[in-house]
């Protein structure tokens, strides 16, 4: 299996149009992609003996991962980010400080899925440090991976790569028939989606997040703000924020995408109101709207979302 990490040609960022346009990462040159030695062998080596075996001392192990990590140290570290709590966090620490140089390596781990679900899920929050285009090309093919709380932690660093101007374009269509097959799911596995308590991860007020990760995507091409409102206001009793909401996504939303969404967020069971919008640049017009009524009549659906959007 060639990874990231392999020797690579040079790689020109100019010549991507959509973060699917990289065919393998091979194109990424290593320079860009694997640190060089920040400290001599005779004293990384040992540090990377005190990771490698498997030592529960907290203080050895925060030793050994004292920033910067030489490349070996660094990618030991990753593996210790599947362990116990204390240590993960150390080593997550560590990573975050060298993730620019270590950015090839996470994406591998991460893309791994013969790795621990553990190890995986915190992988995305340490690549947000990354190398952005490197970092988005593993996080959007990571949203294939078969635990959803994976998928969940991927899009949330695309979000916030996005919301930076550091993701590159991507096609609607792409982006659309994502949420398609992960709306393919039975009710009941829908129910069951959940996040694992982990003390690595920053926690999340999110309700049903199974809707806050299709949101969230959605938002990749969609516009973000006016979505997080939609979300809020669909997830409340109050009928006239649910209608608004609901009258807004219908407004933007693909027909077919529409139908598979409309009986997870609107209980009348109805899935098609005869609307078939297109989404053009028009979107960003529906949406400017949709704020600015959402602001005169409900107000208070802002300050909630935007505390929910800076925790």
């Amino acid at each position: 299996m060639t990874t990231i990490t392999a020797n690579c040609a040079p790689f020109d960022p100019g010549s991507i149009h959509t973060i699917s346009a990289i065919t393998h990462p091979a194109k990424i040159a290593r320079s860009r992609v694997v640190a060089k030695p920040l400290r001599t062998a005779s004293l990384a080596t040992p540090r990377k003996a005190v990771c490698t075996s498997g030592s529960n001392n907290v203080v050895r192990v925060r030793d050994a991962l004292a920033e910067p990590l030489p490349t070996e140290v660094a990618r030991v570290a990753i593996e210790l980010v599947g362990g116990p709590d204390d240590v993960a966090k150390l080593a997550a620490d560590a990573l975050r400080a060298v993730a620019p140089r270590c950015t090839g390596a996470l994406v591998d781990a991460l893309l791994d899925t013969e790795r621990d679900d553990k190890l995986r899920r915190r992988l995305p929050g340490i690549l947000a440090a990354g190398l952005p285009e490197l970092a988005a090309w593993g996080l959007w093919r990571g949203m294939a991976d078969p635990s959803f709380e994976v998928r969940y932690r991927c899009s949330m660093v695309l979000a916030q790569l996005a919301a930076d101007d550091h993701l590159g374009p991507l096609d609607p269509e792409e982006v659309f028939e994502y949420v398609r097959k992960e709306l393919l799911v039975e009710p009941d596995e829908w129910k069951a989606r959940k996040l694992e308590e982990d003390p690595v991860i920053a926690a999340e007020a999110e309700g049903d997040v199974g809707l806050a990760h299709v949101f969230r995507v959605l938002g990749l091409v969609l516009p973000a703000e006016p979505l997080r409102v939609a979300l809020h206001a669909v997830q409340t009793d109050d009928a006239s924020l649910r209608g608004m909401a609901l009258e807004y996504l219908e407004s933007i939303l693909p027909p077919d995408v529409r139908a598979q969404l409309w009986p997870l967020i609107d209980g009348t069971g109805e899935t098609d109101t005869g609307m078939h919008p297109v989404v053009t640049a028009d979107s960003a017009s529906s949406s400017n709207e949709f704020l600015k009524k959402m602001r005169k009549v409900h107000p208070h659906i802002f300050d909630k979302t935007h505390l929910r959007n800076s925790g």
